[in-house]
């Protein structure tokens, strides 16, 4: 009977929940530690590339107020 497949009862699924749920809380400190110390470099990376973008989208606001 090769076809049967293993049904788990509910003390099984409930211990696998746990411990998923164990390594998800872990997944995510690792994650979250990895995002603050990039966090940084992040910033140092976007702010010179995102302030010249927006002062030309300012200007350009403005300049459509003006002509408007």
């Amino acid at each position: 009977m090769s076809h049967v497949t293993f049904i788990p009862t509910e003390h099984t699924q409930s211990a696998s929940s746990r411990s998923s749920a164990r390594d998800m809380v872990l997944v995510l400190v690792k994650v979250r530690f990895l995002v603050l110390m990039q966090v940084p470099f992040l910033v140092l990376v976007l702010v010179p590339v995102l302030v010249p973008i927006l002062v030309q989208r300012l200007q350009k606001a403005k300049r459509s107020k003006v002509w408007s």
